[in-house]
């Protein structure tokens, strides 16, 4: 688990509104 992956996930999860 990194930060990089958190950063990723966050950033599919704001697209996939």
């Amino acid at each position: 688990m990194g930060e990089e992956e958190v950063k990723n996930t966050m950033c599919l999860l704001l697209l996939r509104h």
